[in-house]
């Protein structure tokens, strides 16, 4: 009697959104069992610090024989920090003021609603972050509610409730070296640590970054090669 074929079990598919820091590369290692994981990296250019996007790289070149993901996601960002920056004509002075202090909250509210479109055209089940409580703004619970309000796939935190002594740990089994990768040259001196859902909304109505990001999808990049760091950087401003 001829022994039946193992059925190979197909695992979720997932969007990890990197920045290249320790953080969003140990959620990816933490799941990388459990999730076929697609990394995402929101393009922040012109507003990185030197050399951030090629550390990104780097890191993902070596996460890359972890996760084994055949293919990764450049998508563009940028426009939605310029369109704070720079407010609309339908802003008063108060609220342009406001919208700045509001920058990492837009942000990261824009990047799951990103992922959100991505995860529709990709097929894929849920988002996965390296937020941890309180490490970041946007990441008190006041925020959280705020970032991820509507969003229609479930968000992962494999670090939701770790610090950086337990976090660290698992990037240096990983073999990289501890560099300040995710800098933003937009991110506000004082960010609001406990902002107001309803003020956000509205903001963000005003602001019409639901249809930059609409418009977004169509310029992102599906990247199999990753050895040409500076040609994608430039494809994906260019367009």
């Amino acid at each position: 009697m001829e022994k039946s074929a193992k059925k190979k079990i197909s695992r979720p598919k997932v969007l990890l959104l990197i920045s290249g820091g320790i953080d969003s590369v140990v959620a990816g290692l933490l799941l990388k069992d459990k999730y076929e994981i697609i990394p995402v990296h929101m393009c922040l250019y012109p507003f990185y610090c030197s050399g951030s996007f090629e550390k990104m790289i780097n890191i993902l070149k070596k996460l890359k024989k972890e996760l084994k993901f055949k293919e990764f996601i450049l998508f563009p960002h940028s426009e939605v920090l310029s369109r704070v920056l720079k407010g609309t004509e339908n802003l008063s002075p108060e609220e342009k003021e406001k919208a700045n202090h509001l920058m990492c909250l837009f942000c990261r509210r824009s990047m799951f609603k990103s992922a959100e479109l991505i995860c529709d055209e990709l097929g894929a089940e849920a988002i996965v972050t390296g937020e941890a409580i309180g490490q970041k703004a946007s990441q008190t619970l006041d925020n959280l509610l705020v970032t991820s309000y509507k969003i229609k796939y479930p968000i992962l935190r494999p670090l939701i409730g770790m610090n950086k002594d337990e976090i660290i740990p698992y990037f240096e089994k990983f073999g990289a070296r501890e560099e300040h990768v995710g800098c933003c040259s937009v991110a506000p001196k004082k960010p609001s640590t406990a902002a107001q859902l309803d003020q956000v909304e509205a903001l963000s109505e005003k602001l019409e970054l639901d249809k930059i990001i609409k418009q977004n999808i169509k310029k992102m990049l599906v990247v199999k090669d990753l050895d040409k760091a500076h040609e994608l950087l430039q494809k994906i401003v260019s367009k």
